[in-house]
């Protein structure tokens, strides 16, 4: 769904901006400003913008989602807030009550008056105010009155009669004129002598006319389709024809009429059916002042008072201390006037409504009617039947509930006190059960009245005492008999007020238990809605319906664990269209019930918190994906770190170009021109900045920079080496180091000789192909070329260089990353990495480490030495990873100085045709054609320098242990470890060829300064040296390499013998 993109992003800015304040609970369950209204509210300004372009399963979904988190908040806001008293009611049966704004809902009832309370001071007290005080002691009702008001407020508008909605009185048939078809119809029969019309049409126009049919028509009451009609207490005002033209007698069972069809005419019926749809329409939206309006303007005057009885009865000049309401905008002086509204006979209305519901002579819609206005067991299979939508039967169900519950506890209320009421000897009360006639004046009559003063009575009697006042002039035995009866009297009112207490334990038991009974019964009644069969809207099975239901339950635990079971079964899965906005609503549903502090399976809200965020990852929402992986709790950094490791490489400048030191597909660096893979940014994701603001981006929702930074590089090397090929034991990589002679002059060398008709003695492969190739677990590339994986395992230790607090990480990556390409003989590719470090300040960080381990070294040590702790092998562990840094630095100090030495060739050297005749045992030829003397001094002069720096280095080097450390050496020798392994590795690769490579440069330059010819030969002795052991590194792999140095150092033999005369030895006594 394209409309899903914009709502992640909305959604999220609701959850940061909620999150920042999740311990203010007042904020959180704002009616306005919440969280769940937020997200309701973008749902609907959704409906309104692109409903147009939206299919009819968007809309739904869409109008479902705004549904189900409308009613979270109206549940949510009431169970974990303490609800106040509730108003006084303005709507039929149970009244409403207002959310609260507080949050501790201890002690919520204890303030409020009972039923029974308020009957024993008043009996007169309205029904409307003894249903206020029913709700306030039941907080499973008071969600279900809620419940209904929210399906109140879902349901959808109900569609007027055809030719009414234009505001007038007048609009449409029913204000033209009561039946105004039949009527015509009837006086045209009178004008014509139609028989048909006179026998057919119904002859008395009153609302009952239609339905007062025998038995045998009844169930074919009105032309074309039944007509909705209810029955009516008055027939005033009805038109009615000429008795003395038709037969006005009224059709009874035992007339010669029994059998004929009596109807209205079509249209007629037809509205009456449309109106009766409608009226039933707002009954279900709960508008009933909409209802009786419409009746009122299409003066249906008795449809109007059936719906108005259902209005609770109000007088508030008998309620007890009934205070005026806040928002009430009545005067306050005639708040209690002598005045009442709604219903003081509701409960016979109410069984009227009952038998007109359960009639079966009475067309269908006219009984829902009925049904919906006094919903109870009796009247539920006719107003479910009348249910299209799960939503209504939902409706259905709670309405029956709520008024049940009301009618129970009305028929309670004062009751328990029976006709028997009774104290005994010692004044106990005498409960009669089953009195009935509860409810006050206004439900049970006098009778209930009545009960009502005798039990005050009683109540007064067992609690007054004797008349203490027998005046001053009795005699000392009257008063000591008078204080004994006082004594005695005091003793009956403890005992007595002991039992009452007792009494009302035991009353307060019995009626926890029958709401526990109740609620039960509730629930079960609820449930079978799970699986209710519908004709119209999404089945019961629909994720938001069921959502709705198990809100509505109090089991949100139950239903995140059931959502999270369906993934992992496959019910819900990326292939479904619903999948990113179900993962959306649930993802957001988990947090919001974390936030106010509800019940949330762990394990349900992992899984349900991941699959979103595959969801966002897949729909490049980046941004936003900190935000949810940090509710995961301690699985939040790995969460974050997997999604980091996951980006690929962008096209910002550091994948193709690497800056000045680096490598660049067509930029000639240090000596070396490269080309990289064209696949380089083949994972297609971010840049630099871009990567750097996404570790940022952890830090602002809470998670800890650094460790992310960590985990996020281990994966991503991870990653890497998981697909990267495995280095080869066996053989070891040729390699040819950058700025060094390589193939390029080899290829001239071969073209000169080609030139003088003498093919010289090289390798077979090159002349082939110049490009060098190294195998790594058994895949032969390009030493020069650098894959995307390659990229990717480089650019995973940007993530430790973003901040200073990770150079420690990157330091021990780093060093990883360099024995892999070192081992493989990429050094490009180790160049290229290098390029991207931090390289300063890491060199700082090592020195630093050195240093400070030496000073420790330093240290005397004590007569004991205890066993290193885990802060001592660290410390231990940075030094050797800081020793082996340094080292990789002193490496390619050396190849930048081959590069610089090659810069200063090029141009200058040409390379001849070796031959036996051509006196130039070297191969090469210094031309400096265009340089003035003095610039070719300065040349020569700078050359001879840097070939200088180059042999101390490349010395230094090999006569040290580079790559060495002592401490492994002792602590592996006897089984060397993995790391050792690959060191003595690289050892045994660069230490050959940079030998090979200095006693080539020397030997070019010996004619220039022919003590580079004395070194070329000492360097011969080195590698002989038994104390360095080099010869060892040239053997590892095969005699071929040492032999092929061999013949180098003959020939530099033979270059000097050119120099030299016939003194052999003249070239080892040249003087540095």
């Amino acid at each position: 769904m394209e409309w899903t993109a914009s709502f992640f992003a909305q959604s999220a800015e609701i959850l940061a901006a909620c999150y920042e304040n999740r311990d203010d609970l007042d904020l959180l369950l704002d009616p306005t400003a919440g969280f769940a209204p937020s997200l309701s509210k973008i749902c609907k300004n959704r409906i309104e913008e692109l409903a147009p372009s939206l299919s009819q399963e968007e809309l739904q979904s869409l109008q479902l989602e705004s549904n189900t988190w409308d009613l979270l908040q109206l549940l949510c806001s009431l169970r974990k807030t303490e609800p106040p008293s509730p108003p006084s009611p303005s709507s039929p049966s149970i009244p409403n009550p207002t959310l609260p704004s507080q949050h501790n809902k201890q002690g919520s009832n204890d303030n409020q008056p009972t039923a029974d309370s308020l009957l024993l001071q008043n009996p007169y007290t309205p029904t409307s105010l003894l249903a206020q005080a029913i709700l306030g002691h039941s907080p499973l009702l008071q969600e279900l009155v809620v419940v209904r008001e929210w399906l109140h407020d879902t349901a959808p508008l109900p569609v007027l009669p055809s030719g009414f909605g234009d505001g007038s009185t007048g609009a449409g048939t029913g204000g033209v004129g009561y039946n105004k078809f039949t009527l015509l119809r009837l006086q045209q029969a009178q004008r014509t002598g139609s028989r048909s019309d006179i026998s057919s049409l119904v002859t008395e126009l009153d609302p009952d006319a239609p339905n007062r049919l025998s038995t045998l028509a009844a169930e074919n009451v009105y032309e074309g389709s039944e007509t909705v009609r209810g029955p009516s207490t008055s027939s005033a005002a009805v038109p009615r024809i000429n008795s003395s033209n038709i037969n006005t007698t009224t059709t009874t069972a035992g007339s010669s009429q029994a059998s004929k069809k009596k109807v209205l005419a079509a249209d007629d019926a037809n509205y009456e059916k449309a109106l009766a749809q409608a009226l039933y329409g707002y009954i279900r939206a709960g508008r009933l002042d909409e209802a009786i309006e419409l009746c009122r303007r299409t003066k249906r005057s008795w449809r109007a008072a059936s719906v108005r009885g259902s209005l609770l009865f109000e007088w508030r000049a008998l309620a007890n201390d009934q205070p005026i309401e806040e928002n009430d905008n009545t005067n306050p002086d005639t708040a209690f006037a002598d005045g009442w509204s709604g219903n003081k006979r509701r409960k016979l209305w109410k069984t009227t409504c009952t038998r007109a519901a359960l009639n079966p002579h009475l067309p269908d819609p006219d009984r829902a009617i009925h049904a919906a206005l006094a919903p109870s067991p009796a009247t539920s299979v006719v107003l479910r039947g009348a249910c299209k939508t799960w939503s209504d039967h939902l409706w259905a169900w709670v309405s029956i509930i709520c008024e049940g519950k009301q009618v129970d506890e009305l028929e309670r209320a004062g009751a328990v006190f029976g006709p028997n009421t009774t104290y005994g000897s010692s004044g106990s009360v005498g409960i009669s059960v089953g009195g009935g006639g509860g409810g006050g004046y206004w439900e049970g009559g006098e009778e209930a009245v009545e009960r009502i003063g005798r039990v005050m009575m009683n109540l007064e009697s067992a609690v007054e005492g004797g008349d203490d006042n027998d005046g001053d002039n009795a005699s000392e035995s009257e008063r000591e008999s008078r204080d004994r009866d006082t004594q005695e009297r005091e003793s009956r009112k403890r005992e007595k007020e002991k039992e009452r207490k007792e009494w009302e334990e035991r009353e307060k038991r019995e009626r926890e238990r029958e709401e526990r009974e109740w609620v039960r019964e509730v629930t079960k009644s609820l449930e079978s809605l799970a699986s209710v069969a519908v004709s119209e809207g999404p089945p019961a099975t629909n994720p938001f319906q069921v959502s709705q239901l198990h809100i509505i339950l109090n089991r949100t635990d139950k239903l995140l664990s059931d959502f999270a079971e369906g993934i992992s079964r496959g019910e819900f899965h990326k292939g479904q269209a619903s999948f990113p906005v179900l993962s959306r609503f649930f993802a957001h549903l988990c947090l919001y019930l974390r936030m106010i502090d509800m019940s949330v399976p762990a394990d349900a809200t992992q899984t349900i918190l991941e699959v979103y965020l595959q969801v966002l990852e897949e729909s490049g929402q980046r941004e936003h994906i900190a935000l949810y992986a940090s509710a995961l709790g301690e699985n939040a950094v790995e969460r974050y770190a997997l999604f980091l490791s996951g980006l690929g490489l962008g096209s910002d400048g550091r994948d193709l170009h690497l800056d000045a030191s680096g490598l660049s597909p067509t930029t000639t660096n240090g000596g070396l021109e490269t080309t990289t893979s064209t696949g380089t940014s083949g994972f297609g994701g971010v840049g630099y900045e871009e990567r750097k603001e996404a570790l940022n981006r952890a830090g602002k929702r809470g998670l800890d920079v650094s460790r992310v930074a960590r985990v996020t590089a281990e994966r991503s090397l991870e990653r890497a080496f998981e697909v990267l090929p495995r280095m080869k034991i066996a053989p070891l990589p040729n390699v040819v180091l950058p700025g060094c002679w390589g193939k390029e002059k080899e290829k001239e060398k071969r073209e000169a000789t080609n030139r003088k008709g003498k093919k010289p003695a090289t390798n077979a492969a090159n002349d082939e192909d110049d490009t060098m190739e190294v195998e790594v677990g058994g895949t032969k590339t390009s030493a020069d070329e650098i894959s995307d994986m390659e990229w990717f395992l480089i650019r995973s230790i940007e993530w430790t260089t973003f901040q200073e607090e990770t150079f420690v990480d990157a330091l021990e990556h780093a060093n990883t990353v360099f024995r892999y390409f070192f081992g493989c003989g990429k050094v490009i590719a180790a160049k290229a990495l290098l390029s991207l470090l931090p390289t300063e300040q890491l060199k700082r960080l090592s020195v630093d480490k050195i240093n400070s381990a030496d000073s420790t070294a330093n240290t005397p040590a004590p007569a004991h030495t205890p066993t290193p702790q885990p802060q001592t092998r660290s410390h231990a562990r940075l030094r050797r990873n800081s020793i082996e840094f340094m080292h990789y630095l002193q490496f390619f100090g050396i190849l930048d100085v081959f590069a610089k030495v090659w810069d200063m060739e090029k141009g200058v050297v040409s390379v001849v045709a070796e031959s036996a005749t051509s006196g130039n045992a070297s191969g090469v030829e210094f031309e400096f054609e265009g340089m003035t003397k003095g610039a070719m001094e300065d040349w020569v002069e700078k050359y001879k320098t840097l070939i200088d720096e180059v042999r101390e280095k490349i010395v230094e080097l090999a006569t040290t242990d580079w790559l060495v450390n002592e401490e492994d050496l002792g602590r592996t020798r006897s089984q060397p470890q993995q790391r050792q392994i690959m060191l003595t590795r690289i050892r045994k690769i660069y230490i050959p060829e940079l030998i090979i490579q200095l006693h080539a440069i020397l030997v070019r330059s010996g004619k220039l300064a022919p003590k580079n010819l004395k070194y070329a030969l000492e360097l011969a002795n080195i590698v002989a040296d038994e104390r360095y052991m080099l010869y060892g590194d040239f053997v590892c792999d095969g005699p071929e390499k040492l032999e092929g140095y061999l013949g180098d150092v003959r020939r530099a033999v033979v270059c000097a013998l050119e120099g030299g005369g016939e003194d052999p030895f003249r070239v080892v006594s040249v003087r540095a």
